[in-house]
C-alpha cells in the first residue's frame, strides 16, 4: 500500500527530494545525464525482484507566475512523484523537453538545500548540489566524500506568458534523509565462469515501484556492472533484451518474454541456465515463487537443471596457520604439520591453503619472500620484496600479492611456478597498497589502500583466458571505510571484512556488504590476525598476544590454541 509523507522538512526543503529513479537498470546508454562519473558502491542485498508500492508525495505542478529559480525548485520537488512517468515534473518542461527528458538515467542524492541563481540571466539557472552518493543509470551506488558538490544547469524559456525549462539534465535529485524510503537493493546474480559453476550476487540499488520486476529483468539482461565485466558471465547473449517493457505476474508466476533471437541457437543446457539466472534473481518467495521464459509470446522448454541450486564455492573448516614457528594445518581442534614446514625460512607469516586444501603459500624472511608449498612438501619461491602483502589464492591456483606502501603493480603467481602477471591500474595511482584478497569464486579482487590517511576499498573483477590465466583487472567498485584498514578478507560471496592489526590497540573489524551495510565487530585488544568465516557453517577466529578467540555473536570466546596468523583457504 502506498504511504503518504507530508512531514515539513520534507515538503519545504526545496532538497527534500525522493525522486524515483524508475528503471534505473533500464538505460546503460551514454545520454546526457545528470554526471556521475566514476566506479561504486552489502547482509546480502534483499532480493526483492518483484514489485514495490512507491511512496505517495503531494506534489503539484506550476500554478502561475513562478519565477525561473521557482520552476527549478519546483520540477527538483516533483521528482517526488514517479506516477505516469514523471507526469507532474514534465509540467515544468516545455514540450519538447518534455518529450525527450529521461528520468531513469540517475540520481544525486543531497544533504543541504540546493543554491540556485541565475547564470548570466534569468534563462539560464544554475543549481549547486552538495551531495553525498550518487545512482548511476545502471544502478550503481557512490558515497561521496563530505562536501563535494555538483552543478547542473537549466535553460528556460517563456511559454503563453510562464517560465518553463527548456533544457533539464536527465535524472532526479534525492535527498539523503529519505533515500531509503523509496530506493532499495536487489541483487543479479551472474556466473562464475564458462562451466556456470557458481553463482556470483551484483548488486544494485532501484527504486520501489510498481513494475519493478521488469527493470530488474532489464538489468539482467543487460549484464554486469563494470566492476564484474569479463570476469563473469551470463547465460543470456550480450544483445538481449525484453521484447515488451513489462514483466507480468500472475499467481505468483513472472514471465519474461525476450524476442526469439534471444534464445536462438542456444542449447537445451544455456537455456536452463537462462531461466536459473532469472530464477535467482526475480524469485523472492513472496510476490514471485517462479519464472516463466517466453519468447515472443511462445513458452521456452527448459528442463529440471533451471530450478537446481547453482552450489556456493564452498571452504570447509580447516584453517592454516603458524604454530611455534612452524606453517601448521588447524580443524575440529586439532594441529597437524604441513609437509616442507621445516624447509618455508626464517619467520613464516600470513600463510594461505589452496582451493585443493592441500597446497600453501606463506611469506617467510619477515615478509620479504613469498613462496609456495606443494602437496608433497616441495617448496618454491615465486617473488621478493621489500614488504609483500599477505597472499590470496585464487580458484585457478594462481597467488596474488603486492608491495606494502605502494601504488602497485599487483601480481599474480603461478603456484606451480613459471609463470607470473603483473597489473598497474589507474585506480591505485597515489594509493598506498595495505591488503587484498580473492574472493572465494576467484572472481574478484578486494583491495584495501590509503591515502592522506583514508583507507579505501576496491572490489575488481579478475579478468582471465581460457586457461584461467588472469588478463586484467575490471574498473573497480569503490567503498570509503570509516576507520584505518590494512588487511581486508571475504565473509561470503557478497561482503568483507577490513580491519588494521594492532598488537597493543582495541581492533573492532568493519563488515561491509555490497550494498554497503555495515556492521562493527566486537573490539579485541591486541587483535593480529584474523580469519573471517567464509559462510556461517564457519567460525570466525582472531588472535592476540593471549591466544585465539572465538567470534560468538557480540563477543570474542578464548580458544586454548597455541596459534597465530589464522587463515580460511583463499
Amino acid at each position: 500500500m502506498s504511504r503518504e509523507h507530508t512531514t515539513g522538512s520534507a515538503r519545504s526543503r526545496p532538497g527534500a527530494l525522493l525522486a524515483v529513479l524508475i528503471a534505473a537498470l533500464l538505460a546503460i546508454t551514454g545520454c546526457s545525464a545528470i554526471p556521475m562519473t566514476g566506479p561504486v558502491g552489502t547482509l546480502p542485498a534483499q532480493n526483492v525482484g518483484g514489485n514495490e508500492d512507491a511512496p505517495n508525495f503531494n506534489v503539484v505542478g506550476p500554478t502561475g507566475g513562478e519565477s525561473p529559480e521557482a520552476i527549478v525548485r519546483g520540477f527538483f520537488k516533483a521528482g517526488l512523484d514517479s506516477s505516469d512517468n514523471y507526469a507532474v515534473a514534465r509540467q515544468f518542461l516545455t514540450k519538447d523537453q518534455a518529450a525527450t527528458w529521461d528520468a531513469t538515467q540517475g540520481a544525486l542524492v543531497e544533504d543541504t538545500d540546493p543554491k540556485i541563481a541565475k547564470s548570466g540571466n534569468e534563462n539560464h539557472q544554475r543549481a549547486t548540489l552538495r551531495i553525498t552518493r550518487s545512482v548511476s543509470a545502471s544502478g550503481l551506488r557512490v558515497d561521496h566524500p563530505a562536501g563535494q558538490s555538483r552543478t547542473l544547469d537549466f535553460s528556460l524559456t517563456k511559454v503563453d506568458g510562464e517560465w518553463r525549462i527548456s533544457d533539464a539534465p536527465d535524472g532526479i535529485v534525492v535527498d539523503s534523509a529519505n533515500f531509503d524510503l523509496v530506493f532499495s537493493p536487489v541483487t543479479l546474480y551472474y556466473y562464475s565462469d564458462r562451466d556456470y559453476s557458481h553463482l556470483v550476487p551484483d548488486v544494485r540499488w532501484l527504486a520501489k515501484r510498481q513494475g519493478r520486476t521488469a527493470s530488474v529483468a532489464e538489468a539482467l539482461l543487460a549484464g554486469p556492472a563494470p566492476y564484474l565485466r569479463g570476469a563473469v558471465f551470463s547465460a543470456f547473449p550480450s544483445d538481449a533484451r525484453l521484447s515488451r517493457p513489462s514483466v507480468p505476474v500472475d499467481s505468483k508466476v513472472a514471465t519474461v518474454d525476450v524476442p526469439e533471437s534471444v534464445i536462438a541457437g542456444a542449447d537445451d543446457s544455456t537455456r536452463e541456465r537462462m531461466v536459473q539466472q532469472l530464477n535467482q534473481t526475480l524469485v523472492d518467495d513472496d510476490s514471485i515463487t517462479s519464472v516463466q521464459l517466453t519468447a515472443d509470446g511462445t513458452s521456452v522448454d527448459v528442463g529440471d537443471g533451471a530450478t537446481a541450486d547453482v552450489p556456493s564455492a564452498s571452504v570447509d573448516s580447516t584453517l592454516v596457520g603458524i604454530s611455534r614457528g612452524k606453517l601448521v594445518r588447524y580443524a575440529d581442534g586439532s594441529i597437524s604439520a604441513v609437509p616442507g614446514a621445516s624447509k618455508l625460512g626464517a619467520d613464516p607469516s600470513d600463510p594461505t591453503a589452496a582451493p585443493s586444501q592441500d597446497a600453501y603459500a606463506v611469506l617467510t624472511d619477515q615478509g620479504t619472500r613469498l613462496v609456495a608449498v606443494a602437496p608433497d612438501g616441495a617448496v618454491r619461491e615465486l617473488t621478493s620484496g621489500t614488504a609483500l602483502l599477505a597472499p590470496s589464492y585464487d580458484s585457478s591456483s594462481w597467488v596474488w600479492t603486492g608491495e606494502a606502501g605502494s601504488e602497485g603493480p599487483l601480481q599474480a603467481h603461478r603456484a606451480a611456478g613459471s609463470s607470473s602477471a603483473q597489473f598497474r591500474v589507474d585506480w591505485l595511482r597515489g594509493m598506498a597498497l595495505r591488503g587484498l584478497r580473492v574472493s572465494t569464486d576467484g572472481t574478484r579482487l578486494a583491495v584495501v589502500a590509503q591515502k592522506d590517511g583514508a583507507s579505501q576499498l576496491f572490489i575488481a573483477g579478475i579478468k582471465r583466458d581460457e586457461d584461467g590465466r588472469p588478463t586484467g583487472l575490471a574498473t573497480p567498485l569503490k567503498i570509503a571505510l570509516s576507520a584505518e584498514a590494512t588487511r581486508v578478507q571475504w565473509s561470503g560471496t557478497d561482503a568483507v571484512v577490513a580491519y588494521a592489526p594492532g598488537a597493543t590497540t582495541k581492533v573492532a573489524p568493519e563488515e561491509i556488504d555490497l550494498s554497503q551495510h555495515r556492521t562493527i565487530w566486537p573490539l579485541l585488544l591486541g587483535l593480529t590476525s584474523l580469519a573471517v568465516a567464509p559462510s556461517s557453517s564457519q567460525d570466525s577466529l582472531a588472535v592476540n598476544a593471549d591466544g585465539v578467540y572465538r567470534r560468538e555473536n557480540y563477543t570474542w570466546q578464548r580458544v586454548d590454541e597455541p596459534l597465530r596468523d589464522v587463515s580460511y583457504r583463499g
